[in-house]
């Protein structure tokens, strides 16, 4: 069999067990350092981080605040105050007109010849042809169909006003679909 004795063979065999154990407690001490190292070094950019954000957090909470104010400056000197009032006021010079037409429009017979069709619908009120023009090119842009007439000359008041009207429409299931769409006060008229 072999030369070596069973006492040689044992030496050989636990040298080699303890370079196994050698190796294993050398890889075991190097993880250790390893993650010891991770540790303190995480810890180190923590701290180096914490450092470093300290001084500009004030100058970041600055810069946000300078530019809320910013903007709160130039909004409060760009937008003009009368110009919404103006129009405030145009919306409720046109509501007024609308509700003082409907007082009289028991009294107001209307001579218009739309053949087959059965009712209009008076979207608006104006003093001057242009601004009846004007709400007449926005209704037509929004796709309306949409004219304008002066009031004296189609019916029996003597109010000189020009009316805007949409239509004229054959049912009032049509009529219906139409206003659900208006952004205005209206009256519809049945002819």
């Amino acid at each position: 069999m072999s030369d070596k004795t069973n006492e040689e063979k044992l030496k050989i065999l636990q040298e080699r067990l303890a370079h196994i154990k050698q190796k294993k407690d050398i890889a075991l001490g190097l993880k250790k350092q390893q993650e010891k190292e991770t540790i303190e070094s995480s810890s180190i950019e923590k701290n180096t981080e914490e450092i470093s954000s300290r001084p500009f957090k004030w100058l970041k909470y600055s810069i946000v605040s300078l530019c809320i104010a910013f903007g709160f400056f130039y909004a409060y000197n760009s937008i003009d105050l009368n110009l919404l009032k103006s129009t405030n006021n145009n919306q409720e010079i046109e509501k007024a007109a609308l509700k003082g037409m409907v007082d009289e429009e028991d009294s107001i017979e209307y001579m218009l010849d739309f053949e087959g069709q059965k009712n209009i619908v008076i979207t608006g009120v104006f003093d001057n042809e242009e601004a009846a023009n004007n709400m007449v090119n926005k209704l037509k842009e929004e796709g309306f169909q949409v004219d304008y007439f002066y009031l004296p000359n189609r019916s029996n008041s003597t109010k000189k006003v020009y009316e805007v009207f949409i239509g004229p429409y054959e049912n009032d299931e049509e009529t219906n679909q139409w206003i659900e769409n208006l952004q205005t006060d209206y009256r519809i008229i049945l002819l």
